[in-house]
């Protein structure tokens, strides 16, 4: 699909521009950004895009931590629909997580 030199050249400079953008936008500009939209927007950058350049445990770490943060942010949030949609984020990185994902990528990022 992509030339691997444009993967890895583009793709981690994309995915730090879409989360500081979430991550610094003003509570008017996320109010009608729904929690599906953070679910898709997820699945593709991790499941699209990063696979290419990211081992699977990596990814996973980097997917999980990506939706606390949004999960974190929201939670800061006045509109009780956002702070309802970041429990839910953080809610479902818990369940989908185990104790050896995040041990596996310690692991990884010390070598």
């Amino acid at each position: 699909m992509f030339n691997k030199a444009f993967v890895n050249d583009y793709f981690p400079a994309l995915f730090l521009a879409i989360k500081k953008k979430i991550l610094s936008s003003s509570e008017a500009s996320l109010r009608n950004f729904r929690k599906e939209r953070v679910d898709t927007l997820i699945q593709y950058l991790f499941n699209i895009m990063m696979t290419r350049i990211m081992p699977y445990q990596v990814r996973e770490n980097e997917k999980n931590m990506l939706s606390l943060d949004i999960g974190c942010y929201f939670l800061t949030l006045n509109f009780l629909e956002k702070r309802i949609d970041g429990a839910k984020l953080i809610s479902e990185v818990c369940k989908s997580t185990t104790l050896m994902t995040f041990q596996a990528s310690i692991e990884v990022k010390q070598n």
